[in-house]
């Protein structure tokens, strides 16, 4: 558990109950109203702002139609169902599922409301009670100015609310922390099988998380030399084309990352997978890895390995990482733009064009550094262990040479995990982890990426 995660529990359980019994809106047969118990949370000493909150749900069932058929019509929420959602409804699964939680904070707090009678002050006030969150102001923000100009173009009683008078709320940027490509590959081998394709990618590549869970065994050319980027996971199991054209591209593959592919790919033929149309980074099950998972075992290795923690995307720190490393060392910026796929703003990057092979000494440079060959660069910034104790393993608990020497103990005839972890004072998981290399980088795996 992350110590944002802690946080975030402690929180919940901080929180008092109120549960008034409250009608439902909805009747019975006879017409008598339906009751039922609603929880309304507080933090300890503010009770009655929960108190507060129940009587707006009243309020807002006093206006609301006996009529079990829908929304009133002419309300904030008629034109959430009837209008705005048959007009997002080809929307990315990830946008869809931003709208659909912004349309549920307008909707409990103002979707009682005429939309004749939703004007600036309403909708600050609804901002007001959704929160610090400065995205998610600005996304309920969006869908009310959109249901705003809708109800207009219908109604003309309707007026057109200011976007001055409800500014959107500054959104800043976590500052990101640009690793090391040993601390990238440090990064990027310590994630579960499953996601280890796509976190080298990230790493070596700067792939973007969806574009890095998306690739099939059929992008990648037979010999292993030639990878092509041509569309992203969408988070809802579907592959979606690429934002811009140059982001479709062809990415040269070095030897260290094609020794691993093709190691990878023998080990999930022998699980009946590894075919041309199977995803590079799949599951047990052979489907896809989605991009949201690969997130939490990126900030899960990041946890592991002490690094410090980041409150945006933790796999996109990859791709900044990788810009920073190009740009300090030189490399020209066609190549960059190319390789990393990005817009060409500038009238002279149009007209510059980069090819694989100019890809490839880059690519090649870099697994050098990360693989040690730069032996004054450190891996742990700001830690308290030495580089030589964590540069090739990945929770710095012992040594390599620590850690091949317990793999051998773990061969030795009537040898256990138990017996074998008190030895070295570590616990039974983390043995385990060592002799699946896991966590540690194994002989085989050292010598490909050497």
């Amino acid at each position: 558990m992350t110590p944002g995660q802690k946080k975030s529990l402690e929180a919940r359980k901080a929180l008092k109950e109120y549960r008034p019994t409250l009608p439902t809106g909805k009747y019975d047969a006879q017409g008598n109203p339906i009751m039922e118990r609603k929880s309304f949370y507080y933090h300890p000493g503010e009770k009655h702002l929960a108190e507060a909150a129940a009587q707006d749900y009243l309020r807002t069932l006093l206006v609301a139609p006996k009529s079990e058929s829908g929304p009133r019509e002419g309300t904030v929420d008629w034109y959430l169902v009837h209008r705005y959602a048959p007009l997002k409804a080809d929307a990315k699964h990830n946008t869809r599922r931003a709208i659909q939680l912004a349309s549920d904070h307008l909707s409990d707090h103002a979707g009682h409301l005429l939309a004749k009678d939703f004007k600036a002050p309403e909708l600050a006030k609804v901002l007001a009670k959704v929160g610090k969150s400065a995205s998610l102001r600005n996304q309920v923000r969006l869908v009310a100015l959109e249901i705003n100009d809708l109800a207009a173009e219908e109604d003309p009683e309707v007026r057109l609310i200011s976007r001055r008078r409800v500014k959107p709320a500054k959104q800043r940027a976590p500052k990101v922390q640009v690793q090391t490509p040993r601390e990238c590959l440090a990064v990027a081998l310590s994630v579960p099988e499953q996601y280890r394709p796509a976190a080298l990618f990230m790493a070596a590549f700067g792939l973007r998380g969806g574009e890095a869970v998306a690739p099939l065994w059929s992008d990648v050319t037979p010999l292993g030399s030639l990878m092509v980027v041509r569309q992203e996971d969408d988070e809802g199991g579907a592959k979606e084309e690429l934002k811009s054209e140059n982001a479709v591209r062809e990415i040269p593959i070095p030897k260290a990352m094609a020794t691993l592919l093709a190691e990878l790919r023998e080990g999930q033929r022998t699980k009946g997978l590894g075919k041309p149309s199977d995803p590079i980074s799949a599951t047990r099950n052979g489907t896809p890895v989605s991009e949201n998972n690969s997130r939490r075992a990126v900030q899960a290795a990041r946890t592991r390995l002490e690094m410090p923690a980041y409150k945006g995307r933790p796999q996109h720190i990859f791709r900044h990482s990788l810009a920073t490393w190009l740009d300090t060392n030189g490399c020209p910026e066609g190549v960059r733009l190319a390789l990393l796929g990005q817009s060409r703003d500038a009238v002279k990057d149009r007209y510059v064009h980069a090819s694989t092979a100019d890809m490839l000494p880059w690519l090649e440079r870099w697994w050098t550094a990360a693989t040690g060959a730069e032996p004054k660069e450190r891996v742990w910034r700001g830690g308290t262990r030495t580089p030589s104790a964590g540069e090739k393993n990945g929770r710095a608990k012992m040594t390599q040479a620590k850690a091949d020497a317990m793999r051998e103990d773990l061969k030795k005839p009537g040898a256990t995990l138990k017996t074998v972890a008190e030895t070295y004072g570590i616990s039974e998981r983390q043995a385990r982890d060592i002799r699946e290399g896991k966590v540690w980088i194994s002989e085989k795996v050292a010598e490909g990426v050497s």
